[in-house]
């Protein structure tokens, strides 16, 4: 048995009361669980624990034979709520940037053994600004922009390059108008765009 703290990317109905989980584990590798009798077992997943966004710690076992097969599913046995980020369920514009968030994430993120623990750090913290910051634009940004950096995909050129100095915790003190700040904001959607799509 293996034991993990990730948060859930995403759910998907499996027959009549399992769910399939996807996970980003703290090395930043994602993880794809079949919890079985999940819909049903309030014992086990109670309280809606396997939520999108929710930070949790689960045991698992892997599956037994993996080979090339990088879909296989582990065998989710038991998963305990650490945070749910509630502010953001109640509220829709960070609701739907959090979102955003994960869903970026799952399409970066691979179950490869190297670790990219980087991605699972700048998700954490995203969703933790995010609960609390009125100025989501500017958190989008530099979030997108700290994520192509970490993938090797930002050059010292684009124009937002100098704000990676900022943590994502002050993105509120950079020192542009929002003016100065559409341009930047352009750009990093634009190549994060194109960069999903290879």
């Amino acid at each position: 048995m293996l034991s993990e703290r990730a948060i859930v990317l995403k759910t998907i109905k499996h027959g009549e009361s399992d769910l399939i989980v996807h996970c980003l584990s703290r090395a930043g590798l994602r993880l794809n669980l079949m919890a079985k009798g999940a819909l049903k077992s309030r014992r086990r997943f109670g309280g809606g624990v396997l939520e999108p966004l929710n930070y949790i710690q689960i045991s698992y076992r892997e599956a037994r034979s993996q080979g090339v097969d990088a879909e296989a599913l582990h065998f989710l046995e038991e998963a305990h709520l650490l945070q749910d980020f509630v502010e953001l369920r109640q509220d829709y514009d960070r609701l739907e940037l959090g979102f955003y968030f994960i869903q970026v994430v799952s399409k970066v993120v691979r179950e490869e053994a190297s670790d990219n623990s980087g991605i699972f750090d700048l998700l954490g913290n995203a969703l933790k600004t995010l609960s609390r910051t009125p100025e989501l634009s500017r958190l989008r940004t530099l979030f997108e922009l700290k994520l192509l950096h970490q993938q090797g995909m930002l050059a010292a050129e684009t124009e937002g390059f100098a704000l990676l100095r900022y943590p994502l915790q002050q993105h509120q003190e950079i020192d542009l108008t929002d003016e100065e700040f559409a341009p930047i904001r352009r750009e990093a959607h634009q190549l994060l765009e194109a960069y999903l799509m290879n």
